[in-house]
């Protein structure tokens, strides 16, 4: 199996689960932003899980743009934007997917003989 395949159902599975769970907190506590922030910080663990969960996904923000750059791979306002919709285990696994396309791209394309 390939790495970028395994990448692939990290992305889904990070997508599908989270989602589970944010469909059954809406179904009972509506939509509200209040209700949804407030559960984040109802105790300790929650408290310690976003705290963790905002720095990791600045640090993924922050080496993702600067990869994206390097590495050209395109629309890397996509993984933000996944991150802030599903996820972190969704937009990471999703960026290295593309980010494993991009290589493979990159050592097949023919190099230059010059």
């Amino acid at each position: 199996m390939q790495l970028r395949h395994l990448y692939a159902g990290l992305t889904l599975l990070g997508a599908s689960l989270p989602l589970a769970f944010f469909a059954r907190h809406f179904a009972t506590a509506g939509f509200g932003p209040g209700a949804f922030f407030g559960a984040l910080w109802v105790n300790d663990p929650g408290r310690a899980f976003t705290i963790d969960l905002v720095l990791s996904s600045l640090a993924f923000w922050l080496w993702s743009y600067r990869e994206a750059r390097e590495q050209e791979i395109p629309r890397w306002w996509l993984y933000p934007a996944l991150n802030l919709g599903v996820g972190l285990c969704c937009a990471l696994p999703a960026f290295l997917w593309a980010r494993e396309a991009r290589l493979s791209a990159t050592r097949a394309a023919p190099t230059d003989p010059r």
